[in-house]
Formats: C-alpha cells, structure tokens, sequence
C-alpha cells in the first residue's frame, strides 16, 4: 500500500523540485487556495511551465485545487 501510494505521488514530487524550493511549494499551496503566492527576494516566481507541470502531477496525485483557473486565490 505504501509502495503505490509513493508511485502516485512520485511526479508530484518531482514536479515540486524542478526549481528551487520552496517556490514550487508555495506555488502549489497557492493553487489549493492555503496560501497567498506572494514572494519577496530572494525568492522569485516559478516560471510558467513549471506552473504547468506542478498542476499536472497534483491534478493527477489527486490534490484538490481552489477553482478552475489554476486555483489562485485572489
């Protein structure tokens, strides 16, 4: 049960890592509606495709995101 659930969540980990933490992070719990992406320097936003690749991987990891247009908060 372990080993499938880790297999599940697999891309979503790597997704989460394509750049430096913790923006993909952050990004990600902005799209589930938890927190506001809103960054200071150092630290800069993940690029577009990125975005991208981290909806997929938690779409298909079963994460639910906060609406349909990427779940940004307002």
């Amino acid at each position: 049960e372990a080993e499938a659930l880790h297999r599940r969540l697999l891309p979503l980990f790597r997704a989460l890592f394509v750049e430096s933490n913790p923006g993909p992070v952050k990004f990600l719990l902005s799209a589930m509606g938890l927190v506001r992406n809103e960054l200071r320097l150092p630290l800069v936003p993940v690029e577009p495709a990125s975005e991208r690749a981290i909806l997929e991987a938690a779409g298909a990891a079963g994460v639910p995101l906060a609406g349909a247009a990427g779940g940004r908060p307002s």
